[in-house]
């Protein structure tokens, strides 16, 4: 009787409703509130989920798909038409373990390191997918998202998962006005103790100003979310031009970062200038350790204090 129950539960659409319904009753548990239409397939082949909806327990993360199929003999997950909307929040007042703030100066030594279950990570790929970040009046929106996330087994050097990630409809909006437009493309490299990139391309405008953005670097999987991140950006526009080199170094929560840019830029009528720059970022808070602006050879200002600025000197 038991075999024949096994054998029902992995062969027949009776495994799948289970798994689905204990889906939806076990999550909530890990703060997602999960909702599926229906369910279809078998355990042993191929299933798969149909109208998916999660939001987690603060309500700022909702995802959605139409479809969700995972192939168990492939240990594949395929999503068509996935959603996230993330609605961004003001993590200052978050507390964490010892009711200690995010921003708490002590705490940004104090990491709990994350590790990616290589080992353990199916395939995934995302087909026609949907993201949106909104953050007060600023909204991020990406259309068309293709993703593929597969495993690389490596003989001589760590194991990693290959994240490749595009689209050509990303679009900045300021309350319903849209301001900027672009695409995007990325080759992630997914180790079990950070995510890193060789060449994350962001191609678009903002109002009259077309530009290109290359960036490098890492983010680290830990609590403080370290960042080790270099970009080179060009911009162009009918009457100015310019490029800038911008590193940013520290954790994210709390954040602690080490902002540095250089660059230069012409215009048509002011001519052509240079501009170096070392700022922090701790909390809300924005310091200018040094700006210096020179323009046509000549240095114009030197500025340096917090924002709003609190003391500057112009030469």
């Amino acid at each position: 009787i038991v075999l024949v129950f096994m054998v029902c539960v992995l062969l027949s659409p009776v495994g799948v409703f289970f798994l689905h319904h204990a889906t939806e009753r076990l999550l909530p548990g890990y703060g997602w509130t999960v909702a599926i239409g229906s369910s279809e397939g078998n355990l042993i082949g191929t299933f798969r989920f149909i109208n998916v909806r999660a939001v987690d327990k603060s309500g700022t993360i909702r995802i959605a798909s139409e479809s969700l199929s995972v192939s168990a003999l492939d240990w594949a997950i395929n999503v068509q038409s996935g959603q996230i909307e993330v609605e961004l929040q003001n993590r200052d007042s978050v507390a964490v373990s010892g009711n200690k703030s995010l921003d708490d100066p002590q705490t940004a030594t104090e990491s709990t390191q994350f590790n990616l279950p290589l080992a353990f990570l199916p395939s995934i790929q995302i087909a026609d997918g949907t993201c949106t970040i909104v953050d007060d009046s600023l909204t991020i929106e990406a259309k068309g998202i293709q993703a593929r996330l597969s495993q690389i087994v490596a003989l001589s050097s760590e194991n990693r998962a290959e994240l490749r990630l595009t689209t050509d409809d990303v679009r900045l909006f300021e309350g319903s006005e849209l301001t900027g437009s672009a695409q995007f493309g990325t080759l992630l490299s997914c180790f079990s103790n950070r995510i890193a990139t060789d060449s994350l391309a962001l191609i678009g405008s903002i109002y009259d100003l077309d530009f290109t953005s290359i960036t490098t670097g890492s983010i680290g999987l830990d609590s403080l979310l370290q960042l080790d991140l270099e970009s080179q950006v060009t911009m162009q526009s009918i009457s100015r031009n310019g490029n800038m080199h911008v590193s940013v170094l520290g954790p994210l929560f709390p954040r602690k970062l080490v902002i540095k840019g250089e660059g230069s830029a012409s215009d048509s009528v002011w001519g052509e200038g240079f501009a170096n720059l070392v700022a922090s970022a701790t909390g809300n808070d924005v310091v200018i350790d040094s700006l210096t602006l020179i323009a046509n050879n000549d240095t114009r200002a030197r500025v340096s204090g917090r924002l709003p600025y609190d003391d500057v000197d112009s030469l």
